[in-house]
């Protein structure tokens, strides 16, 4: 095995750092909703695509299908989420958001971007530039990696 470089070891450390952080100031906002985190990603996709699969959702909030579906299940019995066989395959169901669900959903959004705001009110221009610039060329590294690397089953 390679030994990192000390600045790989320091982005590392770094990632590891700013990850603690971010979810610290995310689940201060997360504590003044109802929602939790994993319902609050789920439910935005509901509402992004009406009618998707639990399936689907699974893919898109890469968590395992059967978290998925009990968090599903979870949601529905809250009001949250309505589900409906799909017309054209009955073994299909589909999700759709309920109107609760979606004002629950924008106050959400409301704190988590509020959350954010607070935390890029004292950055500059010029230094919100360069997290977007160093943001941009991670997220362009990890898809080149995605396609290169075998994927596990969600």
């Amino acid at each position: 095995m390679n030994a990192l470089s000390p600045l790989r070891t320091e982005i590392s450390r770094l990632w590891h750092q700013v990850n603690r952080e971010m979810r610290s100031l995310l689940d201060d906002a997360f504590r003044q909703s109802a929602m939790p985190p994993p319902v609050y990603f789920m439910l935005r996709e509901i509402v992004r695509e009406p009618g998707i699969t639990v399936s689907e959702l699974s893919r898109r909030v890469a968590m395992v299908k059967s978290h998925v579906s009990r968090t599903v299940d979870h949601m529905a019995d809250r009001g949250y989420v309505r589900k409906e066989s799909d017309p054209a395959d009955q073994r299909l169901i589909r999700l759709y958001a309920t109107a609760p669900a979606e004002r629950e959903l924008e106050q959400t959004d409301r704190r988590v971007c509020a959350a954010w705001q607070s935390l890029v009110a004292d950055m500059s221009a010029e230094e919100l530039a360069a997290v977007e610039q160093g943001l941009r060329i991670l997220l362009k590294t990890l898809e080149r990696n995605a396609t290169t690397r075998p994927r596990e089953k969600v």
